[in-house]
């Protein structure tokens, strides 16, 4: 059985994605849209952007 969606187009790997709970208080959250709205992205893909930059 397969959990979640198909890839979003933006990991390497192209498996399907995984949804994960993301608690964030609302400065948080208004920071990350602002960010993805200034760059042209969902706030998925500023927060996928972000994660992965904080790990190369």
């Amino acid at each position: 059985m397969s959990i979640g969606r198909t890839g979003s187009g933006t990991s390497a790997s192209e498996e399907p994605s995984q949804a994960v709970a993301l608690r964030r208080t609302s400065e948080e959250l208004a920071a990350i849209d602002g960010r993805a709205a200034k760059e042209g992205k969902t706030c998925s893909e500023a927060i996928r952007q972000a994660l992965m930059a904080s790990n190369a």
